[in-house]
């Protein structure tokens, strides 16, 4: 029970973080936002946390089945930001947070918050990167 007590409260000072426009903290989290009318996402992520193909797999997760295609990112440091347009529009709107949390055995739990006729939805899962 400690541990999943744990996991969300990880998870919720995280998702904080994550709409407060700072960049990860940790080499353990990716960050991802919705932007240009649900078809383009920006985010952060710590190199010495994921690959960058790691990090595609998990951009995959935003944009849906129809795929992706310009990722482009640049490095500062440890911190990358990145930037994805993606196929089609997502099914998530403009402002949409995405949370990735890598998680002790390896695979990595995800949160997208977004708003759906006026009111906050959350989904989420969890994936093997």
């Amino acid at each position: 029970m400690a541990h999943y007590i744990k996991i969300a409260s990880a998870l919720t000072v995280a998702l904080l973080a994550a709409g407060s426009g700072e960049p990860p903290q940790s080499p353990e989290t990716v960050r991802m936002s919705v932007q240009d009318g649900g078809q383009a996402i920006a985010g952060t992520y710590r190199s010495s946390g994921f690959s960058q193909s790691q990090v595609r797999q998990m951009v995959g997760r935003v944009c849906t089945n129809a795929g992706f295609s310009g990722f482009s990112q640049t490095a500062n440091g440890d911190l990358v930001s990145f930037s994805v347009s993606c196929a089609a529009q997502t099914r998530y709107v403009n402002g949409a947070d995405a949370l990735f949390v890598l998680q002790d055995n390896g695979s990595v739990d995800f949160s997208i918050t977004y708003t759906q006729n006026g009111r906050a939805v959350e989904t989420g899962g969890n994936l093997t990167v």
